[in-house]
């Protein structure tokens, strides 16, 4: 497989682990250790791996529901 399907496999599998299983462990496995990570809150801003998990567990504990 070249280098664009992996990427595009990749970006498919990050998507469906965010919107449709709301399973955020495979996603932050993705994240680098100093993501900058902006959400949709006023106050969702993260400066980290450890702050991005804790604002996406977060949002999975105010709605538990999927976007499918």
């Amino acid at each position: 497989m070249d280098f664009e399907s992996r990427a595009l496999s990749s970006i498919k599998e990050i998507l469906r682990t965010y919107f449709v299983d709301r399973d955020y462990t495979p996603l932050q496995a993705c994240l680098a250790p100093h993501v900058s990570w902006f959400g949709t809150g006023s106050h969702e801003i993260a400066h980290s791996s450890q702050e991005a998990a804790l604002l996406l567990e977060a949002e999975r504990l105010s709605w538990p529901g999927h976007f499918d």
